[in-house]
């Protein structure tokens, strides 16, 4: 981690995909299409960058989604909220059950000048049980530009670089001069480190549940003597099943037996 935000070099700062269309016409030297997202990794790593989020364009729409391994991963299921900003996907963990873990507003449309956003949001738990459970680190990448007129030192630097690419550590940068003398473009690429493996709080634990001392069963209770069809029925009262009534991911059935 420490070498890949350290060093010197351009880190590319977007998704890129082999589509949305095939780039080219298969030939029969190479008559098959791999579709794939990747970021560049500027050379640091034998392969590129793998995107925890995917994205591509089309004809000034540009689509913004979680990756599907990670939504895989932890069972999420979505469901859409209309909020002021338009249909916002929310993806939900229903075993916990907990809501929100993942938000995304897909669609970013494109309508010069003007640009509506697009997100995907991820609880930050989540992110470092994905990073634990893989066994790699977590990098944002990111790329910023501006216009502005030169401060004091501004016209020092360009005399100084030019046009050169000016490289930092985990950041690159370039000043072009705007045609006239008053106005600069800066452009940065960089990237940052946000969480490297570590701790796993979402799935240590989870398929733990532990023994529970039951009146009438002489031994304790795992979950495979629970799943044992030999068991005899467990009663809960309806203080309990009310917490679970009315909500759609429960069904409760009380005169089941």
């Amino acid at each position: 981690m420490t070498s890949i935000t350290a060093t010197p070099v351009q880190i590319g700062s977007e998704v890129r995909a082999t589509g949305p269309h095939p780039a080219a016409r298969p030939s029969s030297e190479d008559p098959w299409y791999s579709p794939r997202f990747y970021i560049d990794a500027g050379g640091l790593i034998p392969r590129d960058f793998e995107p925890l989020c995917v994205a591509w364009s089309s004809a000034n729409h540009t689509y913004l989604s979680p990756d599907q391994g990670f939504l895989m991963t932890y069972g999420l299921i979505p469901r859409t909220v209309t909020t002021e900003l338009g249909q916002e996907i929310r993806w939900d963990d229903p075993s916990t059950p907990r809501y929100d873990v993942v938000i995304s507003l897909p669609v970013s449309i494109y309508d010069f000048p003007a640009i509506s956003p697009a997100y995907v949001k991820i609880h930050r738990d989540y992110l470092q049980d994905y990073s634990a459970l893989r066994g790699l680190s977590l990098v944002q990448v990111y790329y910023v530009e501006a216009w502005q007129d030169p401060p004091s030192d501004m016209e020092n630097f360009y005399q100084l670089h030019g046009g050169d690419r000016v490289y930092l550590p985990g950041r690159m940068l370039r000043i072009y001069r705007q045609e006239g003398p008053t106005s600069f473009l800066a452009q940065v690429w960089g990237s940052r480190e946000l969480i490297t493996p570590s701790i796993s709080p979402i799935t240590e634990g989870r398929w733990d549940y532990g023994e529970l001392t039951w009146p009438g069963i002489d031994k304790p209770v795992t979950e495979d003597l629970a799943s044992s069809p030999g068991l005899p029925h467990a009663y809960v009262t309806d203080a309990v099943l009310g917490r679970y009534e009315g909500r759609p991911e429960f069904k409760i059935h009380p005169e089941s037996l």
